[in-house]
């Protein structure tokens, strides 16, 4: 401090008391008092001697201190709504020389600021920091709470800074708070004052900020333990931003606005929102981002230019979730509405104050946690978006069943054809699946969530959250639900979350560790004594009385400190509530009477304060079972079940952690550990059939609602080859009389009353099944063979091969017919006559010098239809090439040229050109076009484009789409579709005896009850690759007698199986169930059989052959997805006539039907 040159000089003054404020033109709402040493009597004469001399940057306040004799105590005095709050500020306070610089005593009259989270980590806390928001400022003064004051945003921008007087709710001087609400009675103020050297001495002042008022219990605790007070609250002479000394002035510092958090929380760098006092950021902000997303709506080049230039907007989430879902809804609702500010600290800069920089690690954590919970948002969007595009549903299937080396645990066979598909990001297909976006995302969410997981691992954020954890009554439970959103955000796996990608690119969650640290006791980590009650204090394995109810203001998860407030009902008065979290979960929950209200409110805040911590559990859970984590999971699971007991210990109290094989205790299966089986027991499946055995043991077997054997003590309730292994196991229930069983089962009764949602078949694709299913999808692989002739759907083409081929033929008969008669017959004299003869100077002059080759010298009639029949199949040839070519096959459309070329050669040379040396009568030419057409037929059998390639190069999604001929249909949306699942499709059908069939004992008892002797199983990867309840199956049998033949050979025994028809109308389906591995239809067979036989006719005397015969039935079976019936005509056939709609002949002529023999069904020729 330099001094003023009006000022006489420190040397000059008189005996006086000299205290420093720094920051210049103070109101009058802060002012210092004086009190004898027992803090009794007012010293007013000396508060009026008062003289206030302003330097540049400070005030020095002088008293003249000549006549003073006795102790004398300064006090704070701050101008409250009627009268003064007033504070003690030094004790015997003494004159002191005047010196050059700070003096002996210094109070810094300050503004409070914070630090905004960023992702930036290249920002210095200089540039972090921003006016703190609506909460709570907390100074303790010689490990006393001193301050506490309110900090409220008003409308027009300003902040009111307000005291408590903190005195009025004591039970005395420096004694224990009262449990009140406190309440700000203090004159706004421009500043804050606190003591910063007290006789030279640096003042013991610890300083902190909570967006909520503390606790009785919490301010006490705090005063009673000067290791937590000090771990909690920052010294204030220990404050420093960047390593610089003493506090900042507010004028190095840019301008900024007051805080807005609930805009703050949807953009990535709430810091450059701040310093705009325009208001304008967040609309600039979003107009960059509707371009962005225009951008990417366009393709091509333009969404390239995104993937390059992602950096300047990244992780803005939040305006990209809301930009996209306007641009789907076609809505252009505003992203975020901020008015001009004035700048925050422009009375600060003005009157030169220093700014006083503190923590708010709960912000920091919700702000990350709400940035990562917008991107998830965001994913869905891109999703939805995705699946409105007209090709999407094609290309979701290429991405699953084409893309990915392996399904499940089994190559891919169509993997090889991956190259077919064009790369291109910004192409039909990667746009259409929307590839950048979702890469970006995979990527910003594993950083966004990295960031996440180090704000739970700081120690400094679980030394904040004790503000939330000790608060009183049902405010106890705001630390829980802070922390439960955090964990649900973290515990999202941005991987599954894309359900694009293809389960072989998936990696290990990146944040896993911070998941289990927080759940695992041993891990010590900072959070978990917050977080779940000691596992002594509750117990899993019997009733559980709750304590008496109590604060100890440690704001540890004690069952005492839950008690407070998880009272019985989870009644609360809304308007006590002091977290907004809580405010949302509670707000949301049925406050109504009785016991469903009550079930239905436990269960809507449990899940709301829980929710995030059982979700983290099953990401763990994932974890181990990928191997990404090696920890024993019953001892996390314990945790969180003992905390969910503790916190409603009425209706909870009576559920148990008992093994199988304990005392049996009939009731609702709420979990099930071992033996493979975790937390998901379906509803209805919480039966257990104990047997009658009098032991202490229980036995007894599971089953689902199908009636599926799942688990039993009794390996012989299992086929005697099925793979069984034996573990221990526990169950989590709840006892059938107790209050939330109850409950449950009425509010079981009023959901069963809701409608269900109408299906609409047009979304049909829209939601495939989650990942672990598509790992049982059978892919037909694919098998291309070359028919010399095949259905063809143009005319002109198929006329042009059946001549061909009659001509051929005919030829071919013509040369037999010559060669039996020894060219004797009439049609050999006719056949032989020359249609052409050459002169001999024709033939000379196509003849080479040597007379290697040489012209013939006449044709024949046969020679001549010979070679135009070589040369209509040399057309053929070249007709096919050309298709080939334009059908994208150009390895298969090469060889066809070849077979062109070698056929016209060998035409050609065969009928003009002989040759000195030949080989079984055919010249070296003829033998170089046939070698040619040979070479070029095995180059077509092996290199011709399978079905599914074909649909892939000439598809949408193909390096040139076809835009004419046949596959130009491809284009169309539909028939893309409907010709990629048949060729993808596999049907299956099989018939079993009821024995036989997969079913629960209780289950097969009724079906035979009601006669039914067979099941039929139709197994298709339809059924699990789409929705199998938006899946119409077409279902049809007949009665039919399997005759089985056993021949007796010299080389071997064989068997074959003649199915004959024994019904002429279809069989009733008396009853069908649904299972992840197909649809069983239970009929009945009430045909007599044959009787077996023996064919021991003279011809088979030693060998003969044996007949058996067996129940059979004819199956038909379609199945019809969005109005399109499966399986399809293909391409080349769809102008066959035949209606999918019509009733199955059981003839060749079912051209849509699957049957329990063959598929697809042969085609009539």
């Amino acid at each position: 401090m330099s001094v003023d040159k009006l000022s006489p000089g420190p040397a000059c003054d008189p005996k006086k008391l000299f205290i420093e404020v720094t920051g210049l033109d103070h109101g009058t709402e802060h002012s210092i008092q004086f009190y004898d040493d027992k803090d009794a009597v007012q010293q007013e004469f000396l508060e009026n001697k008062l003289e206030v001399e302003s330097l540049e940057d400070t005030c020095i306040n002088s008293w003249d201190w000549n006549e003073q004799k006795t102790p004398i105590n300064a006090w704070l005095s701050i101008t409250a709504d009627s009268g003064v709050i007033k504070l003690p500020l030094f004790t015997d306070i003494q004159a002191k020389k005047r010196v050059d610089g700070e003096q002996d005593y210094l109070l810094h009259a300050v503004m409070p600021l914070t630090l905004l989270p960023t992702y930036d980590t290249s920002l210095t806390a200089k540039e972090r920091l921003a006016p703190v928001r609506n909460g709570y400022i907390y100074v303790f003064y010689n490990n006393k709470a001193w301050r506490e004051i309110e900090i409220r945003t008003q409308d027009d921008g300003s902040v009111n800074l307000k005291d408590i007087d903190l005195y009025q709710y004591r039970q005395g001087r420096d004694k224990p708070f009262l449990d009140e609400k406190r309440i700000a009675v203090g004159q706004p103020l421009k500043e804050i004052w606190l003591p910063a050297k007290d006789n030279k001495n640096g003042a013991r002042i610890h300083l902190a900020y909570s967006e909520v008022q503390w606790s009785s219990a919490r301010l006490n605790a705090l005063e009673k333990d000067s290791g937590k007070l000090t771990t909690r609250l920052v010294a204030f002479n220990s404050i420093n931003i960047d390593g610089a000394k003493g506090l900042l002035h507010a004028a190095t510092l840019p301008e900024m606005r007051a805080r807005a958090p609930e805009v703050e929380l949807s953009v990535a760098y709430p810091i450059a929102l701040n310093r705009d006092l325009s208001g304008k950021y967040a609309s600039a902000l979003y107009q960059d981002i509707e371009l962005e997303q225009e951008q990417l709506q366009k393709g091509g080049d333009s969404a390239l230019q995104v993937f390059k230039d992602n950096n300047e907007l990244r992780f803005e989430y939040g305006a990209r979730e809301h930009a996209l879902r306007s641009l789907i809804q076609g809505r252009n609702d505003p992203f975020v509405q901020l008015t001009s500010t004035p700048d925050y600290l422009d009375d600060a800069k003005a009157r030169k104050l220093r700014v006083l920089p503190l923590t708010d690690m709960i912000f920091i954590l919700k702000h990350h946690g709400s940035l990562t919970l917008l991107a998830s948002g965001y994913l869905q969007q891109v999703q939805l978006s995705a699946s409105k595009n007209k090709h999407f549903h094609s290309a979701e299937l290429v991405q699953r069943l084409v893309l990915p080396k392996k399904i499940g645990e089994t190559e891919n066979q169509l993997h090889e054809h991956k190259d077919d598909v064009n790369t291109n990001l910004g192409g039909v297909f990667h746009r259409t699946i929307r590839t950048i976006e979702r890469q970006l995302f995979r990527t910003d969410f594993n950083l966004l969530q990295q960031a996440l997981a180090s704000v739970l691992d700081d120690p400094s954020f679980a030394i904040a959250l004790l503000d939330l954890t000790s608060l009183s009554g049902g405010n106890g439970g705001a630390g829980h639900a802070v922390v439960s959103n955090a964990l649900s955000a973290l515990s999202l796996d941005a991987d599954k979350l894309d359900t694009l990608l293809p389960v072989d690119e998936r990696q290990n969650h990146t944040s896993i560790n911070t998941l289990v640290n927080i759940h695992d006791a041993k891990a010590h980590h900072p959070l978990h004594p917050l977080l779940f009650v000691p596992e002594n204090e509750v117990t899993l394995d019997g009733p559980y009385v709750q304590p008496e109810a109590g604060n100890d203001g440690s704001g540890l998860a004690t069952a005492a400190n839950i008690a407070r407030w998880s009272s019985d009902n989870l009644l609360v008065d809304e308007s006590q509530l002091e977290s907004i979290d809580l405010n949302t979960i509670f707000a949301s929950a049925d406050n109504s009477e009785g016991s469903f209200g009550n079930y239905r409110r436990i269960s809507s805040v449990v899940d709301g304060i829980l929710k995030g911590f059982f979700t983290s559990l099953f990401t763990i859970q994932s974890a181990i079972n990928s191997g990404a984590v090696n920890i024993e999971f019953t001892a996390l699971y314990v945790n969180s079940l003992s905390t969910l007991k503790a916190i409603n210990a009425k209706f909870l109290a009576t559920m148990t952690f008992v093994p199988v094989t304990g005392v049996s205790l009939k009731g609702y299966v709420v979990g099930v550990m071992g033996a493979g089986l975790t937390y998901g027991v379906p509803e209805g499946n919480s039966t257990y059939k104990y047997g009658k055995r009098a032991a202490p043991v229980a036995y007894g077997s599971l089953y689902d609602d199908a009636g599926n054997l799942i688990a039993s003590t009794n390996k012989k309730d299992f086929p005697k080859n099925a793979k069984l292994e034996k573990v221990k196991a526990r169950v989590v229930m709840m006892a059938e009389g107790s209050d939330l069983a109850m409950s449950k089962a009425e509010a079981q009764r009023a959901l069963n009353n809701t409608g269900d949602a109408s299906k609409n078949l047009s979304n049909i694709y829209e939601k495939l099944r989650v990942p672990y299913i598509i790992s049982v999808i059978e892919v037909i692989n694919l098998v291309t063979t070359i028919n010399g002739l095949k259905a063809e759907s143009n005319y002109l083409k198929r006329g042009v091969n059946i001549a061909s081929a009659v001509s051929d033929l005919s030829i071919a008969l013509v040369h037999a017919a010559n060669m039996m008669s020894h060219n004797a017959s009439v049609l050999a004299k006719a056949s032989q006559v020359n249609s052409f003869i050459f002169s001999p100077e024709t033939v000379a002059r196509f003849t080479t010098p040597k007379k290697a080759f040489r012209l013939v010298e006449s044709v024949s009639r046969l020679n001549v239809v010979g070679f135009l029949a070589g040369m209509l199949t040399t057309a053929i040839a070249i007709w096919d090439t050309c298709r080939l070519y334009s059908a994208q096959d150009k390895d298969a459309a090469m060889g066809m040229g070849m077979i062109a070329l070698g056929t016209g050669m060998s035409s050609l040379a065969s009928t003009f050109i002989t040759a000195s040396t030949t080989f079984l009568g055919i010249g070296p030419i003829a033998w170089l076009g046939i070698a040619i057409a040979i070479g070029g037929g095995l180059l077509y059998y092996y290199f011709k484009d399978s079905p599914i390639e074909t649909w892939l190069k000439n598809g949408p999604f193909g390096e040139s789409p076809a835009t004419s001929g046949d596959y130009a249909i491809l284009q169309q949306p539909q028939q893309a579709l409907s010709q990629f699942i048949n060729l993808i499709m596999s049907v299956s059908i099989t018939v079993y005896p009821l024995e036989k069939v997969k079913i629960g004992p209780d289950t097969r008892a009724v079906l035979a009850d009601k006669g039914v002797t067979h099941g039929i199983m139709l197994r298709s990867n339809l059924l699990q690759l789409l929705n199998a309840d938006k899946v119409k199956v077409r279902f049809f049998a007949r009665q039919a007698i399997a005759k089985t033949i056993k021949q007796v050979r010299r080389y071997g025994n064989s068997h074959s199986v003649e199915i004959i028809n024994a019904d002429t109308i279809n069989s009733t389906v008396i009853d069908s169930v649904t299972s992840a591995e197909g649809r069983v239809y239970f009929v009945v067979f009430d045909k007599k059989l044959p009787k077996d036989g023996v064919d021991n006719s003279w011809l088979k005397i030693t060998r003969p052959d044996v007949y058996t015969h067996q129940p059979h039935f004819m199956v038909r079976a379609q199945i019809e997805v969005d109005g399109q019936a499966f399986p399809a005509l293909p391409i080349n056939e769809l102008n066959v006539l035949a209606d999918p709609q019509a009733a199955p002949a059981f003839n060749e002529q079912d051209m849509y039907w699957a049957d329990e023999l063959n598929y697809p069904l042969p085609r009539p020729q």
